[in-house]
């Protein structure tokens, strides 16, 4: 039987997630592997067997543990890219289900979006800078075909690559739920040969001041890009 460290005299739900999904995750529990029964393991971690039971609860709905009546507790995954995918289909439904205001998503966006700005203007990345000027050829290319479609997917991909410049898979995830949330929008937008026109060279302009490493411009010309999405619920139409 594994050694268990005790949590703490009176553990509270909180840390049991944290203890058991940290365990979990360093692979310390195989996938498939049962926990012990409930009773033994409260007792191993020293927590009461209700907040055991909460966490327990908690972890199955992040998809890392299966709890079946009569079997016990299973381990479902322990790596974390699993436990990303679980994590993004809970914010995925979360999200829809309140329905979440277009500002609200704004904002979210615009944070994220913001520290990539920073660091990309902090921190020189010569790669990711290529990167976006090959995905801004693309687009030019996409909108001179009329071709809607393709222009919007590399659109998404340069939200995307500035993104990435955090190299923060937490983050990724949670920015493709907000692109995904603004999807209808933009798309709407991209049918617009003029929006098309006007949003490429604002893109252009983020770019141009991140190769002069002028952060502050390019913070300002994001702000004023992202202000092209509309206020109200989330889903309707926009620009950005």
């Amino acid at each position: 039987m594994k050694s268990i460290e005790r949590i703490a005299p009176r553990g509270t739900y909180a840390q049991v997630v944290e203890h058991l999904e940290t365990r979990i995750l360093r692979g310390e529990y195989a996938e498939n592997e049962l926990l012990p029964p409930e009773a033994a393991l409260a007792e191993q971690l020293g927590v009461g067997r209700r907040a055991l039971r909460e966490a327990l609860r908690s972890l199955e709905i992040k998809g890392l543990v299966e709890i079946r009546h009569g079997v016990g507790t299973r381990v479902r995954r322990n790596d974390l890219r699993s436990f990303l995918t679980a994590l993004q289909q809970n914010v995925s439904t979360y999200l829809h289900l309140n329905r979440a205001d277009a500002d609200q998503v704004r904002d979210l966006r615009a944070l994220f979006e913001s520290a990539a700005i920073a660091r990309l203007g902090s921190q020189r990345d010569p790669a990711c800078l290529a990167g976006l000027a090959a995905n801004l050829q693309l687009q030019r290319q996409a909108a001179k075909a009329g071709d809607a479609a393709t222009y919007e997917r590399h659109h998404l991909a340069f939200h995307r690559q500035i993104v990435g410049a955090l190299a923060n898979p937490l983050i990724d995830m949670l920015y493709g739920q907000v692109l995904e949330l603004m999807f209808s929008a933009m798309k709407a937008a991209a049918a617009r040969p003029g929006v098309m026109r006007r949003v490429i060279e604002e893109h252009q302009g983020i770019l141009d001041a991140l190769r002069a490493e002028d952060a502050s411009l390019a913070q300002s010309l994001l702000h004023e890009h992202l202000q092209g999405f509309p206020r109200g619920k989330a889903g309707t139409r926009g620009n950005g």
